[in-house]
Formats: C-alpha cells, sequence, structure tokens
C-alpha cells in the first residue's frame, strides 16, 4: 500500500476556514478532530498530496455527527486550487448517506444508500475507493467497513479533471443546525479497510541534539496551532530534535508509513531558506521524501509522506518507532 496523504489535525488545513479544534475522537489515536459547526463559513481545505493530483485512490476517515443533516455535502477529494470535489454526504433523509458531487456552487446527488448508515453521536468509520475519476468511473463507500452504497457512470465535475486534497464543508451550506468531526484521514493507492488507525505523535519533549533558538517542545505542539513563539535558526545544517509519543497499545502491527507536517516560515532578511524533515534513530539522521524544501514566506505547511525509514532505506518497523525522534534541519 503506498500512503498519499495522512493527517487530522488543524495544521494539516492551511485552508481552515471556521473549522475549530475539537477532542471528538477516537483514544489513543487522534490528539484531536476537526469540525465544521453551527453557523460556520468557509470552506476546510488539506495541504496539497506531495505526489500530486490523481484520480484513483482510496479516502478512510472517522466522523462522528451531531444531529441529522440533510442534503449536505460532508467531505470530498478536491480539484487543486478548487472547492470542487467528489465526496460523500448526507440525503434528503438525515441518516441516509450518498455519493455526490460539488462544482463549487451546487451539490449534484449521484447515488443514495438503501440503509441508514449516518448515527448522530456515534463515531463511525468511513472508506470510499474511486477508479478512474471521471466520466466512466466507479465509485464504493463503505461505513465500519461494509459496503452500503456503489456507482458506476459520470462523476465528473465541469472544471475538474483530478484531485489533489480533503475538503469539509461548512454547515451554512445547507441551512441546518448541526455539526460533525473528522478524525484520522488516510489517502492511499489500495484497500484503507486493512488500516486500523491512523496515530498522531505529537512533541513530548527535546530531543538528543537541540540546537535551534526557542527550542522548548511545549512551545510548538499545542492541539490548536500557535505561530506567536516558533522555534527558529538562521545558520545552516542545524538540527534541532524532539522526542514524539510512543504508538499506543501492545498488539503487533506493520507501519505503513509517517507523515510529518510542520507549520513553518521564513523571516525577511533571513540568512536561510531551506529545512529538511527526517528522523533520528539512535544516533543517525536521514531525511525522507522531497529532501530539502523551501521555508514560504508566511507560515503554512511543510509536508511530506515516508513510506520507508529512510535510516535503513526499508519500511518502518513496530520496533523502532517508540525510541523514534523527529528531526529538523535547516539548510
Amino acid at each position: 500500500m503506498v500512503i498519499y496523504w495522512a493527517g487530522g489535525e488543524d495544521l494539516d488545513f492551511p485552508l481552515i476556514g471556521s473549522a475549530i479544534v475539537q477532542t471528538v475522537r477516537r483514544t489513543p489515536w487522534a490528539r484531536t478532530s476537526i469540525q465544521q459547526p453551527t453557523g460556520g463559513n468557509g470552506l476546510c481545505k488539506s495541504t496539497s498530496f506531495p505526489g500530486g493530483p490523481l484520480t484513483t485512490a482510496w479516502l478512510s476517515f472517522q466522523m462522528q455527527c451531531n444531529g441529522s443533516e440533510t442534503n449536505h455535502m460532508f467531505i470530498g477529494l478536491a480539484a487543486p486550487l478548487s472547492s470542487k470535489c467528489i465526496g460523500i454526504s448526507a440525503s434528503s433523509i438525515g441518516t441516509r448517506l450518498s455519493l455526490s458531487k460539488y462544482d463549487g456552487v451546487t451539490r449534484t446527488e449521484l447515488a443514495v444508500e438503501g440503509g441508514n448508515s449516518i448515527a448522530s453521536g456515534v463515531m463511525t468509520r468511513y472508506d470510499m475507493q474511486i477508479i478512474n475519476y471521471g466520466a466512466s468511473a466507479t465509485v464504493n463507500i463503505y461505513v465500519n467497513l461494509m459496503l452500503v452504497l456503489t456507482f458506476t457512470g459520470d462523476v465528473s465535475v465541469v472544471g475538474m479533471t483530478n484531485f489533489d486534497s480533503i475538503v469539509f464543508f461548512p454547515e451554512v451550506l445547507n441551512n441546518g443546525g448541526n455539526f460533525w468531526n473528522f478524525s484520522e484521514l488516510v489517502v492511499a493507492d489500495s484497500d484503507t479497510r486493512s488500516i486500523v488507525g491512523l496515530q498522531t505523535l505529537a512533541l513530548t519533549g527535546q530531543g538528543t541534539v537541540n540546537n535551534w533558538t526557542n527550542n522548548t517542545y511545549t512551545n510548538i505542539n499545542g492541539t490548536a496551532y500557535s505561530d506567536a513563539s516558533p522555534v527558529s535558526s538562521n545558520t545552516a545544517a542545524q538540527d534541532q530534535q524532539f522526542n514524539v509519543t510512543d504508538p499506543a497499545g501492545s498488539v503487533v502491527y506493520t507501519v505503513l508509513g509517517c507523515a510529518i507536517s510542520a507549520r513553518m516560515a521564513k523571516s525577511v532578511g533571513a540568512a536561510i531558506s531551506q529545512i529538511k524533515l527526517g528522523y533520528n534513530q539512535g544516533g543517525t539522521v536521514a531525511f525522507g521524501a522531497g529532501a530539502t524544501k523551501t521555508a514560504p514566506a508566511g507560515f503554512n505547511t511543510l509536508y511530506q509522506v515516508d513510506m520507508v525509514n529512510p535510516i535503513t532505506g526499508n519500511p518502518f518497523l513496530q520496533s523502532e518507532m517508540n525510541a523514534l525522534q523527529l528531526d529538523l534541519q535547516s539548510a
């Protein structure tokens, strides 16, 4: 399995709209959820998939609704630089899930399930498979791992040829009075129902090497991001490492990959402008997919997904995870 994108905290959604951080989630998997509240406005849109736009993919997530919404788009896989998308919605019966597309103005319903899969107040697992987005696509939607809807036909949206991000829709689009919480979002190339969960490994302490200024981990590990007190460096090749949460549970599992989200910026007049995101494993440091990244002029999220451990060149092992540290290197 290839993970195209994985996330679920607010820094994974630079276009945040009115969405807010909440604690409605599965513990110990996620630290938080992203909620689209009653009376919200503005789309919530994720960072772009680092590998580029797609036409075939699986989307997996956890969602909990509060109340029963009707004729409402919940979540979609969206076109680059746009809110146009294909995704999961509620039908005219609020408990009944539907497949819809959205052209930036209007939601068009393509298919409705026969059952009633949307349950208020219950954390629910959703998986959506899109095969060959366009005029001859197939879409399958699963709830709690069971198939509830399948559609074959034209799912195309005018001006949308592929998708490269995730969007959540604010309640105000349909004038209801409910809200919903999203967490543990994964986009992959194959059946995501095999994924047990996505765990947030947040910063828990300083690591082995601490060369950046203002490097107290509590300055940058909040459940809601803040740009007020950043860790910083103005010297190339300086490392800043942090310990992270140990993966939960004693069960045996396979690590499919690790994603790093880092909200960063380059200040005016800085001597350096780039960053490497990677890992320290037992004193050996290596950097992951995409290697050196350019820091934006204003704060934004830099993101990467690593399917292999760059230190070993092999998939991450469960036995490596507890000691693994996050490494940021100025460049």
